[in-house]
């Protein structure tokens, strides 16, 4: 296995073998910036593959699909198979190219003209080992059922359609959290979503003349400009606000937000599929900062309880 780094990269190539946990290991062990290991290797050995896919994770890189271009700071498409595919599973951010390759096989000894009861047993504890960790990255236990489904001595190249359902990339976004949390005194409803650029949170909270307001928490990671234009992202449409009191700027890179919200609002949130929070330069900016949470199908019958329930008190 060969390591190359640029500022924030990391480019993997080639075989996996059983050295090559450690040596990534080492290789990285300093870094503490965001980082994104980049993967194109035909695969190898399946532990060690895991074992680095857990380091990556325990680090809090992101993995894509793809190679560098020699003597250039460029990617191009890249090829990832076998314990490949089980290392970019460790990313906390997951990509791949729109042209590179991810591909899974089933796991046999290629040694044996014949399995032996030892060859079965090794293979049923592998099986469970892969399962496990799938489950552990966070992705989808399908994924399994088409590795263990492959034909023996064929490799299975997943389309982009399965590479998504699958959830083997996750396009930079985990999925949403939405809880109803108890405070002294109430509650209030949290929706929240870690993407590639950042924390995004809301918070509901109900008010004494029977309005909803909302603390917008979203992780700048910039020194931000003193004064923006605020506006609610439901879907696809923006509905522009104006804050309540100060915008409150934090040296650890987040920016909290206060809104007053019409009924009107309130009611359109729990109807759509995501909701975030903009900030412009000015109204007409073709650009904006700012993070979008979206809303399951079925967290939507808490959201609207909680919603109809402080605008009727």
């Amino acid at each position: 296995m060969m390591i190359g780094f640029t500022q924030w990269d990391v480019f993997v190539s080639g075989d996996i073998d059983k050295n090559s946990p450690e040596k990534f290991r080492k290789s990285v062990e300093n870094i503490h910036n965001v980082v994104y290991v980049h993967l194109d290797s035909p695969g190898g050995n399946l532990i060690s593959g895991m074992e680095i896919g857990r380091i990556i994770r325990k680090l809090g890189f992101s993995t894509y699909v793809n190679k560098q271009i020699p003597g250039t700071d460029k990617t191009q498409k890249g090829e990832c198979y076998s314990a490949c595919a089980l290392t970019f599973l460790g990313g906390n951010f997951r990509f791949i190219d729109k042209e590179s390759i991810y591909g899974v096989h089933r796991f046999y000894n290629e040694n044996s003209l014949q399995p032996s009861k030892d060859d079965l047993d090794t293979g049923q504890i592998l099986t469970t080992a892969i399962a496990n960790y799938i489950n552990e990255m966070g992705v989808n236990s399908s994924l399994m059922n088409l590795i263990v489904s492959v034909g023996k001595n064929e490799m299975y190249v997943l389309s982009n359609d399965e590479i998504k359902s699958l959830e083997v990339t996750n396009d930079g976004r985990l999925k949403p959290e939405w809880t109803i949390e108890s405070v002294e005194g109430g509650q209030y409803l949290k929706g929240l979503q870690y993407t590639s650029y950042g924390l995004g949170k809301t918070i509901f909270y109900c008010n004494p003349n029977k309005s909803i307001s909302i603390l917008s928490v979203y992780e700048f990671g910039e020194e931000p400009m003193k004064r923006w234009v605020h506006s609610l992202i439901i879907d696809d449409k923006t509905y522009h606000l104006n804050p309540i009191g100060e915008v409150k700027i934090y040296s650890n890179g987040f920016i909290n937000t206060n809104f007053n919200l019409t009924p009107e609002l309130a009611r359109l949130i729990y109807k759509s599929q995501s909701f975030g929070h903009a900030m412009q330069m000015t109204v007409d900016a073709p650009t904006f900062k700012g993070y979008r949470v979206e809303i399951p199908e079925n967290k939507r019958p808490m959201i609207k309880n909680f919603i109809e329930n402080c605008l009727s008190k």
